[in-house]
């Protein structure tokens, strides 16, 4: 048994960590957990760890193992957080696990696209009003427009992520580092997975102003739904290094 490797006040040490990890963190929510020590601690408690779980204690962290980064820092004292959060390795592997999750949601909102175009925003004032009617569900939103320069449209921003959390929505910030925050800049940079069908209300005005433009060819609700599917298409199977 590995806890026979341990004397008792290692092993109460390691458990009160584990109590105190499963007490405070969410772990629906998190996507790093971060061990840092001098030395070989940050091992020890691991190997711990796992071997508590392969006895089956602890179920709320069995299948996550995956979170834990092992990462060395020259002391134990609190001024090695700095030290460690500017990590080369650490910086790679929480942005990728960002990408990742970025990813995912804009899958998310690929599929829903494809499945009932209504119930999937984009564009500023088409997810504004679907904000104003509490209808989104999941907002996407990328950091460039939120770097605005105009002041008052940062705020406006702002504001649509305070409304849709206080409504219960998740809001998902996405970065123009990566090959995701691209593709949600090209659709405008903004976008939103909604809770139930609403229309983008300015559609009817589009039309008429196509309409007063005869030598513009127009184009069709399925063919725009195509282009904006086509532009999220194996985004899933992107590597992020």
């Amino acid at each position: 048994c590995i806890r026979d490797r341990y004397n008792n006040a290692q092993i109460a040490f390691f458990t009160k960590i584990i109590s105190a990890m499963l007490k405070y963190i969410n772990f629906e929510v998190v996507k790093s957990i971060i061990i840092a020590s001098p030395g070989f601690v940050k091992d020890e408690f691991f190997a711990f760890l796992k071997s508590e779980l392969e006895q089956n204690k602890y179920p709320e962290l069995k299948n996550r193992q995956e979170l834990f980064i092992l990462e060395h820092v020259t002391s134990g004292f609190k001024h090695s957080l700095k030290e460690l959060l500017t990590s080369k390795s650490v910086q790679d592997r929480v942005a990728q696990s960002s990408a990742v999750s970025e990813a995912k949601i804009l899958e998310d909102f690929n599929e829903m696209l494809r499945r009932n175009p209504d119930q999937a925003a984009y564009g500023k004032a088409w997810v504004e009003a679907a904000v104003e009617q509490g209808a989104v569900k999941v907002l996407l939103i990328s950091d460039k427009i939120l770097k605005a320069k105009n002041i008052v449209e940062r705020k406006r921003y702002i504001g649509m992520t305070k409304s849709v959390k206080n409504d219960g929505g998740t809001v998902i910030f996405f970065s123009s580092m990566h090959a995701t925050g691209e593709a949600l800049n090209d659709l405008t940079g903004i976008a939103a997975i909604l809770r139930y069908s609403f229309p983008d209300p300015n559609e009817d005005d589009d039309e008429e102003e196509v309409k007063s433009e005869p030598e513009e060819e127009e184009k069709s609700d399925s063919e725009e739904t195509n282009e904006i599917t086509q532009m999220f298409a194996g985004l899933s199977a992107v590597s992020y290094t």
